[in-house]
């Protein structure tokens, strides 16, 4: 299902952004390798001598799926935030050309 999923995601294209795509394609990855750890991990075939590599196989997988989304999360409100200045920035420039404006027509009336 994980990887019918993503063959989804590669043609479909579900979000906007490439980034966002290929972040969210990354994490359905991450997410076929976990279930293939865990399936391992559950001793199905009998013995597994490779136990605890497969266990810090699994942590280290799902602190990296962490991390790029905090870093995604970082990168999206930082984005937002200049964004938010920016305009802010424009209004007050543009109110302040107006009250200028005013000024140089009271100016010249007198």
């Amino acid at each position: 299902m994980s990887i019918m999923s993503q063959g989804l995601m590669l043609v479909g294209k579900p979000k906007d952004s490439w980034r966002d795509n290929a972040i969210d394609f990354f994490i359905e990855v991450c997410v076929s390798i976990y279930l293939y750890i865990l399936l391992v991990l559950s001793d199905f075939w009998g013995q597994n001598s490779f136990r605890d590599e497969e266990g810090w196989a699994l942590v280290i997988l799902v602190i990296t799926v962490i991390l790029i989304n905090f870093l995604n999360l970082t990168f999206s409100t930082i984005k937002g935030l200049c964004k938010f200045i920016r305009k802010k920035m424009k209004k007050c420039k543009k109110a302040k050309k107006e009250e200028e404006l005013k000024e140089e027509k009271k100016e010249e009336i007198k």
